[in-house]
């Protein structure tokens, strides 16, 4: 129904939408926290349900009960250990790390590296815990992930996701990671209801999931499985507040641990399984026949227990990395009989159905976004990976939104360019909840915890309020005095580190308020410390979603935000409980598995340092002769892929009087404590005491970031510190290579849309997780951004941040937004493109080691090399013309494109504004909603009215009238049997008629009409009367049930700014507001009805739609690639700059 009316009522709703404040309902409780609830259990027991029983997380003593479901992933480079025979022919291993390679000379003056090993990491019991909670836990968020599905905008459908047809071309589509061990099903499981799911490869495994599968369906089929304990069916309101879902034993389940899967088989196949366990959790450590072993090892060699992830916590494995699949508990005995697999896959009118329950439900864990391809370590098959080729830490650098969670969508709708404009390897982690700014950011690698934690120590503190002081910073019990009995302790070797150090006392008072805290997310927003970030991260992908639900407009944003409180999290999550116990996990894991993945380490990987032969330029001669390629760069191609050993004295140089202020955790004031060996005289005490005291007038002030870099780069003591500090090897084997710092967006002058992200504002979502000194920084002040609609070519302007300061409830720009933390340098020839929304650079969707390089290399030019960003780029097709002219990346439409809502969904949005939310849910119709047939009301009021119209004229009339009391009651009376006696076959039409009392009263009335002595004009309109309710009632009837059409606003035309629709800010002046919808309404019509070609709509778009959509746009800062130029780039010369891209590719 692409009408103009059809574009304004949906217009209105969105500006009904943007003035509306919709209550918050009572305080939510997530599904296990019902369970529990229905147990009459507490939520501490109830958590520890979901939980390892391990009494000693630090025992070291590889106790087999936590299996490694995971074993071979995250490959470490770390010195070889030396034998005695080795010793001997080696007896002067290099001490120098790889950025001072040509300083690690032997006797004959070649060069020598330091022997390394590339190995999985050997992980603890704690540790282990960490990773299959990193890629297997989804603390409850396959419910999230449903819902979205079902009652949101409908473009995301999981289950259709992993559709196992298409294994071989994932990656290339989507980015996703096929996970190892699992193969392309060769037909639709009938088990699993006909659905295309990879299968195991390992026949034990195959034969558990189909024992597992048969026994869990029945069991919710019956209404007797535990995951129903405590649920309601979904009522005709299309709320969770029916019947009981379960229809079992109260206390089935409750003193019942999860369950092994060998539980699941029968004893014929315990051979399977794992001796004599029972197959239940209790209280005694479990342990199996063996521990997780190496790739290499047998599947047959080890337990059914050690191999297969318990289903009760990670549910089953999806095919995909990071998606898993859980039975969905609402998948009872007349879901199975509705559930048409065929019409699942290949009939938009079934799958589009928001009452379709699906067999499963996809959970999503963090390694979803954080996990792939190990840059030391990539596969031979990118289609067929083995566990020795993923990272759980490099980030998912191929990931594609819109093919994943968008990928229901076609180029025709505007949403899709919204998702592809997120780059690849990005995410706009705010759309869910939606802070009205598209600003997709990297899926960023975590590298470097061991040094970032102690960096934090050194940085100014930050105070917090009491509400988020009560979580920890990284350790629950940091004081070894009050050790709190064993339970997450400092660690031994931190401890000794802490000493060495000289930062006990900091360790010690981790925890206090205010206190040191690293500075999470790419906004530096996330800032109460390690311990709540990782926490905090399953709720920003679903967990607790029931009351997540309740405190934002979910991806349409525009309605207030409430803070998601920790107070409520605590009390009504049980899933949330559970996660927090197993952050000490996580961290652990991260700690371990961090350090940096040099180039040098990989496979072949020294034989990149060796200089280039006559011969090898020669070959490369002929080999541009004959492909008639440019021999320069073909030539620089190759030299990408090298390390220019004799250039790395002069890079670390560069990398000292230009990059160091801000790429180095090592400052003056840490340098004494952490590089022993470094000479200290009266010129760097000078220094140090300079830093700090300018540092400590910051803090004083609330001023958390750094303010002028350049002063310290202007400064000859600085000078010389940074030139003598960067040929010390400690330098770069401790170094985080960031400050950690907030940079003013206005200073490095990168596309500010992520920066003026405000959901950790006062009074926003993220609230509790966003210390206090954030949320009260000043605003960073004018931004200068580019306007393609301003003149004839654009025009440069700056914009003051728009977003409403909740502490002066003034638009002053203040309240946190406005800064970038300093990325880490740490493995960046691995993580290009680069910039925070990897805009910039080469995308080639090439894991190899070769292909990093080639996208490192163009990445790094075009940053030290501005001007090289207006010759190319892989994103949206962007032409060399067009980047002149957009003064670089700006994210386009590629065709002509409408806001799409599908009809079935259409009744879900207007249900979320207030007015119509109560109507919805008043009792009294509460018949609408199941009307059947659908066009009883309509049909039965049009012919009450014919027959008034009719006969109220004839004299005759109540006569009629008789007659139609006598028909009322032959039809209630047949009605009435046929509901009584559902035997009948024939009668089923009759049996099905909802409300069946209402053509039985609405004859009564038109009865009544004929026999009361009214008038001829009070008959009439009483007639009238009933043509409009029949208009009215067959209108909300069908609108109900999503026939009325799909809802599309537009066009929108090709080549239009994706964020100047997407970056809508409700927080703009109402009246400004009603005037750019009412502008955007006319502008679009126009198009739409005058059918403008391209030229005719791009000049309407620019003078009437852009400039009132401009006006309330919260960022308009378009260009994407844009930034990180600094003054003193200016003195580097093009060697320099040659010779700094040689040593960070050592990094």
């Amino acid at each position: 129904m692409k009408s103009p009316f059809a574009f304004a009522s949906t217009a209105l709703i969105v500006l009904c939408l943007c003035t509306a404040c919709t209550p918050v309902k009572q305080t939510q409780t997530d599904d296990a926290k019902k369970r529990a609830t229905a147990e009459n259990v507490s939520n501490d027991s109830a958590a520890a349900y979901f939980t390892y029983r391990d009494p000693d997380p630090y025992d070291n003593d590889d106790s087999p009960h936590v299996p490694d479901f995971f074993a071979g992933m995250d490959a470490i480079s770390r010195p070889a250990m030396k034998t005695e025979d080795t010793a001997e022919k080696d007896p002067r291993p290099s001490e120098f790390p790889d950025p001072l390679l040509d300083r690690s000379r032997d006797d004959n003056g070649s060069l020598v590296r330091a022997e390394v090993t590339v190995e999985p990491a050997d992980l603890n019991l704690n540790e282990r815990i960490g990773r299959n909670t990193w890629m297997a836990w989804c603390a409850g968020n396959e419910g999230f992930w449903d819902w979205l599905c079902t009652d949101s905008l409908g473009f995301i459908d999981l289950l259709k996701l992993v559709d196992s047809r298409r294994r071989a071309q994932r990656f290339a589509e989507t980015g996703m990671i096929n996970e190892p061990g699992m193969e392309q099903a060769r037909s639709a499981r009938e088990e699993e209801f006909g659905l295309w799911l990879d299968s195991p490869t390992d026949d034990r495994v195959r034969r558990w999931r189909q024992a597992y599968v048969r026994q869990t369906f029945a069991a919710i089929a019956a209404g007797k499985h535990k995951s129903q304990v405590g649920l309601q069916r979904r009522a005709p309101s299309g709320g969770y507040d029916g019947p009981p879902l379960y229809t079992g034993a109260p206390d089935a389940f409750k003193n019942e641990g999860y369950r092994y899967p060998s539980s699941y088989l029968t004893n014929q196949d315990a051979s399977y399984g794992s001796g004599n366990q029972t197959g239940y959790a209790g209280d005694a450590p479990y342990r199996a026949g063996g521990d997780g072993q190496s790739e290499s090892s047998e599947p047959s060699q080890r337990s059914i227990d050690d191999i297969i992830p318990p289903p009760d916590l990670y549910g089953l494995s999806s095919g995909v990395i990071g998606l898993r699949l859980f039975p969905n508990p609402y998948f009872d005995a007349a879901a199975q009989a509705r559930w048409q697999a065929e019409r699942f896959y290949n009939d938009d009118s079934f799958y589009n159905d928001p009452t379709l329950v699906r067999p499963y439900r996809v959970g999503m864990s963090c390694a979803f976004c954080h996990a792939s391809f190990h840059p030391l370590e990539p596969p031979r098959d990118v289609n067929n990976p083995r566990w020795t080729n993923l990272s759980g830490n490099i980030g998912a650098q191929y990931l594609s939104m819109r093919a994943t969670v968008g990928g229901q969508l076609t180029p025709d709708q505007f949403v899709y360019h919204l998702l592809e404009s997120q780059p690849r390897g990005t995410i706009d982690t705010s759309l869910i909840a939606s802070d009205n700014i598209n600003n997709p950011n990297t899926m960023n690698a975590v590298f470097g915890l061991p040094q970032r934690a102690i960096l934090s120590f050194y940085n100014p503190q930050e105070r917090l309020s009491n509400e988020s002081s009560r979580l920890p910073s990284l350790w629950k019990h940091p004081n070894p005095d009050r050790p709190g009995d064993g339970e997450d302790v400092v660690p031994p070797e931190w401890v000794q580190r802490a000493e060495e150090l000289d930062l006990v006392d900091q360790v010690v008072h981790s925890n206090d308020n205010p206190r040191h805290v690293p500075r999470i997310l790419l906004d530096g927003s996330d800032s109460i410390g390690t311990w709540g970030a990782l926490a905090r991260v399953y709720l920003n992908i679903g967990s607790y979603w029931e009351q997540w639900n309740q405190l934002h407009q979910v991806v349409i944003g525009l309605d207030d935000q409430k803070p998601f409180r920790l107070a409520d999290c605590e009390e009504y999550s049980v899933y949330w409980n559970a996660t927090e116990q197993r952050v000490p996990g996580l961290r652990d894991y991260f700690l371990k598995i961090t350090p940096t993945m040099p180039l040098l380490s990989t496979a072949g990987g020294e034989a990149r340092m060796e200089p280039i032969s006559d011969e090898q330029e020669a070959r490369w001669k002929r080999q541009s002769e004959r492909e008639k390629r440019d021999v320069e760069s073909l030539s620089a191609a190759e030299r990408a892929k090298r390390i220019d050993v004799r250039q790395l004295a002069r890079g670390r140089k560069a990398f000292a009087r230009n990059c160091i202020v801000c790429h180095s955790s090592i400052q003056p004031e840490s340098t004494a404590a952490i590089v022993k060996a470094f000479p200290t005289n009266a010129d760097f005490d000078a220094l140090v005491a300079k830093r700090l005291a300018v540092r400590n007038a910051s803090q004083i002030n609330g001023e958390f970031w750094e303010h002028d870099p350049a002063q310290w780069l202007d400064d000859p003591s600085y000078q010389a510190w940074a030139e003598a500090i960067v040929e010390e090897p400690t330098f770069w084997t401790e170094n985080y290579l960031s400050t950690d710092y907030r940079i003013p967006v206005n200073l490095v002058k990168t596309n500010a849309s992520r920066a003026m992200g405000t959901n950790g504002m006062t009074g926003h979502m993220w609230e509790d997780f966003a210390s206090e000194s954030y949320r009260e920084l000043p605003s960073p002040g004018e931004i200068e951004f580019f306007n393609p609609y301003e003149g004839d070519e654009g025009t440069m302007q700056s914009f003051s941040p728009r977003h409403i300061n909740p502490g002066t409830g003034k638009r002053d720009g203040g309240g946190g937004p406005g800064y970038y933390r300093v990325p880490s340098l740490m493995s960046i020839w691995a993580t290009a493109p680069l910039l925070h929304n990897n805009s910039l650079g080469l995308y080639n969707n090439d894991p190899s080691v070769d292909g990093r390089l080639a996208a490192f290399d163009d990445a790094i030019r075009k940053l030290l090399w501005p001007e090289k960003r207006l010759q190319s780029s892989s994103y949206n097709d962007a032409t060399p013309e067009r980047l002149r002219r957009d003064h670089g990346l700006i994210w386009r439409t590629t065709e002509k494109s409408y806001l799409r809502v599908d009809a079935k969904r259409v009744p879900g949005f207007v249900y979320r504004l207030p007015f119509v939310k109560t109507l919805h849910q008043s009792p009294r119709l509460m018949w609408l909603r199941s009307v059947h047939p659908l066009w009883l009301p309509g049909a039965i009021f049009l012919g009450g009215a014919l027959i008034i119209l009719l006969v109220s004229r004839i004299e005759s009339k109540r006569l009629v009238a008789y007659l139609i009391v006598a028909i009322a009651i032959v039809l209630a009376a047949v009605l009435w049997w046929a509901r009584s006696y559902s035997g009948v076959q024939w009668a089923a039409p009759l049996r099905n008629v909802y409300p069946w009392l209402l053509p039985v009263l609405t004859l009564v009335a038109v009865a009544l009409v004929l026999w009361l002595p009214l008038s001829r004009r009070v008959a009439r309109w009483c007639g009238y009367g009933l043509v409009i309710a029949a208009l009215v009632v067959s209108g909300l009837v069908y609108f109900k049930a999503g026939r009325l059409g799909d809802v599309n606003i537009g066009p929108i035309p090709k080549g239009t700014p994706v964020n100047l629709l997407a970056n809508f800010n409700p927080e703009a002046e109402l009246a400004t507001q009603k005037d750019s919808v009412a502008t955007l309404i006319a502008g679009l019509a126009e198009i739409e009805s005058r059918h403008l070609k391209p030229d005719a709509a791009d000049r309407v778009m620019k003078d009437k739609i852009a400039p009132a959509l401009m006006a309330v746009n919260k960022c308009p800062d378009f260009v994407m690639d844009k930034g990180h130029y600094f003054p003193w780039f200016d003195s580097m010369t093009d060697e320099d700059k040659n010779a700094l891209i040689e040593l960070l590719k050592t990094l």
